[in-house]
C-alpha cells in the first residue's frame, strides 16, 4: 500500500513531479492506447448521426454556449482537445468571436469529416495540449477552453499551465469535466487523471499523487468552481492574474517527444485501417500534405509519419 502525496505548492509541484523512465514508458504506452478507442468513439458517432439524419451538432450557426463569460466587444478564443467539431457553437450576438480549435488527433478529424461530407465550420488544427506554448505565443487568448479533455492529457499539470500561458493576463481558463473519470474508466486508455471539487477546491489526482490546483497556482490566477451543475459535471474558471515561473525545463524532461510518439503511433495504426479512415492514396500523400495546413505540421516535424505509411502501406496493396 503507497502513501498518496499530496502537492500544493507551484514549484515544489513542478520540480517534484516524477520521472522514472521505466514507469514512464510505461504510462505512455497506457496513454498511446487510448489514441485508437478515441478515434473509434468519434468515427461511429459521426457516422451514426449522420445514417440517422441527426447532424445538429454539426451545424456552423449552433449558439456560443460560453456568452456568461464574454465582457469584450471582441474575443479571441481556443478551444483545446475540441475533438472533430468544438462543442461551443460559433453564433453570438455578445461580441466579434476570433475562434481557434486545436486536438492532437485533428488530421484523423479531418479526414473522419471529409469520408461522411460533413462540413462544421470549425476545423481544428494540430496541438498537444502540454505544448501549446510552442504554436501560440504567451498572452494570445481572451478566453482559453476545454472540456473533458484535461483529465484525458498525458500530463495535466503541464496542458494546466500551458493554457494559462497562452491565455491573456486578466483573460479566462474554463474547464467543464465529469469528475473522476479514470476512476469510472478504471485507468484505462487516455483516463489516466481524475478530476474532481474537494472543499470548494480544484484537485487532479491518480491513487499515489494528488495536486490542488486551487492552491498551486492561487498566486497567478483566482480560482472559481461552480460545482452545482449536477452530481457528476463541473466547471472551474482560472482568471488570469499573472504569467506563473516558465516550465521549459520540465516540458523538454517530461514530454519532448510526445508530438512524435503519437505521429509513430498513428502511422503505425492508421495503415492497418487505411480504407476505414478515408486517407488518401498514398502516392499522393505528400503532394496532398503540402496543400493541407494541419497534415502540414506533421510534415514539418515528423517524416517518419509519411515514411512509415508509404512502405508498409505498399506492402498490403
Amino acid at each position: 500500500m503507497f502513501e498518496t502525496i499530496i502537492m500544493e505548492n507551484y514549484i515544489d509541484t513542478l520540480t517534484n513531479l516524477a520521472f522514472d523512465e521505466d514507469a514512464y514508458k510505461r504510462y505512455l504506452n497506457n496513454w498511446l492506447n487510448g489514441i485508437k478507442e478515441e478515434m473509434y468513439f468519434w468515427k461511429n458517432y459521426i457516422e451514426t448521426a449522420c445514417n440517422a439524419k441527426n447532424t445538429e451538432c454539426f451545424q456552423n450557426d449552433r449558439p456560443f454556449k460560453l456568452d456568461q463569460y464574454i465582457d469584450l466587444p471582441e474575443t479571441s478564443f481556443l478551444d483545446v482537445g475540441s475533438g472533430p467539431f468544438s462543442s461551443c457553437g460559433l453564433k453570438t450576438h455578445k461580441t466579434k468571436l476570433h475562434f481557434s480549435a486545436v486536438d492532437p488527433l485533428a488530421v484523423i478529424y479531418k479526414h473522419i469529416k471529409i469520408q461522411n461530407k460533413i462540413t462544421t465550420g470549425i476545423t481544428p488544427e494540430f496541438a498537444v495540449s502540454e505544448k501549446l506554448t510552442d504554436k501560440y505565443d504567451i498572452n494570445t487568448y481572451d478566453i482559453v477552453h476545454m472540456s473533458n479533455a484535461l483529465d484525458h492529457s498525458f500530463q495535466p499539470i503541464i496542458a494546466l499551465l500551458e493554457m494559462l500561458f497562452v491565455c491573456k493576463v486578466g483573460g479566462k481558463v474554463i474547464l467543464s469535466h465529469f469528475r473522476n473519470e479514470a476512476e469510472n474508466e478504471s485507468y484505462t486508455g487516455f483516463h489516466q487523471w481524475n478530476l474532481c471539487i474537494e472543499n470548494s477546491e480544484f484537485i487532479i489526482w491518480r491513487p499515489d499523487i494528488k495536486y490542488n490546483v486551487s492552491k498551486m497556482i492561487s498566486e497567478y490566477a483566482d480560482v472559481f468552481v461552480e460545482d452545482n451543475l449536477s452530481d457528476l459535471h463541473f466547471n472551474v474558471i482560472l482568471s488570469k492574474k499573472s504569467n506563473p515561473p516558465q516550465i521549459l525545463e520540465l516540458k523538454r524532461r517530461l514530454i519532448f517527444n510526445l508530438d512524435e510518439k503519437i505521429f509513430e503511433f498513428l502511422s503505425n495504426m492508421i495503415v492497418n485501417d487505411i480504407e476505414n479512415f478515408g486517407l488518401p492514396k498514398i502516392v499522393k500523400l505528400k503532394q496532398f500534405a503540402r496543400k493541407t495546413p494541419i497534415l502540414n505540421v506533421i510534415a514539418r516535424k515528423s517524416y517518419k509519419f509519411f515514411r512509415n505509411l508509404s512502405r508498409r502501406y505498399n506492402k498490403n496493396t
